[in-house]
């Protein structure tokens, strides 16, 4: 959704995301690509969050900084997995951000409440 990953304001969300892959490994390229999707995510779940009680923290940055990094530091910490299993996946972390991280490997993310499940399916389909 070109709306969320090109806000206003967004720029330094993107850049602390890029910093963080290009840290951890990630090619320039896929870091920016990347990036931009990851912002994108921590917005969705911080305009969700607060009506679903998707996490504690609040704001894009926060979410971003706080838990969307921890995720993707995951999938950089558990190499050559080819499928992950999310059981539990509230507002999809892991799941979300890996998936965006790694688009060839398989996801399943299972969430037993119907509001954040509804969450999750929006969030699949925006980004």
């Amino acid at each position: 959704m070109v709306d969320l990953m090109d806000a206003p304001g967004t720029e330094p969300l993107r850049e602390l995301a890029r910093g963080v892959l290009l840290t951890e490994g990630v090619e320039p390229g896929e870091a920016t690509r990347v990036s931009g999707k990851l912002v994108a995510y921590a917005r969705l779940l911080a305009d969700w969050g607060s009506r679903l009680n998707l996490t504690g923290l609040r704001g894009a940055e926060a979410i971003l900084a706080g838990l969307v990094v921890d995720s993707v530091l995951l999938g950089r910490a558990l190499p050559g997995f080819m499928s992950l299993v999310d059981i539990g996946s509230g507002g999809g972390l892991p799941g979300i951000p890996l998936a965006l991280l790694f688009p060839e490997r398989r996801f399943l993310l299972i969430e037993p409440r119907e509001r954040r499940h509804h969450f999750l399916r929006h969030a699949i389909r925006v980004l």
